[in-house]
């Protein structure tokens, strides 16, 4: 139920709302949130505390920790680890 959810869950959450879709793309294939969403977590936190949401402690010491279990698990986009060489996907046509 929301009142069990940590601040770094609700932030996540507050995440979804533009793009629910593109949760995926947030984690990394063993589930956990990939670093650049610190930024996101630090600017919601920061703007909670300015506002007197939460304490200034608190937001400075928030640690955006989530980690996804369950079927949720099933829809991270796993790491394309195959290296590609771009020209060989371009067919080359012979001048004329």
């Amino acid at each position: 139920s929301p009142d069990e959810l940590t601040l770094s869950e609700s932030i996540f959450l507050s995440s979804l709302i533009p793009s629910p879709k593109y949760f995926r793309y947030r984690f990394d294939q063993n589930g956990n949130l990939k670093p650049y969403m610190e930024n996101y977590f630090k600017l919601i936190a920061g703007r909670l505390a300015t506002r007197e949401k939460i304490p200034q402690v608190e937001a400075d010491s928030l640690q955006p920790f989530i980690k996804l279990a369950g079927p949720a698990l099933e829809f991270v986009q796993p790491v394309d680890t195959i290296p590609v060489d771009t020209l060989e996907l371009i067919p080359v046509v012979p001048a004329p």
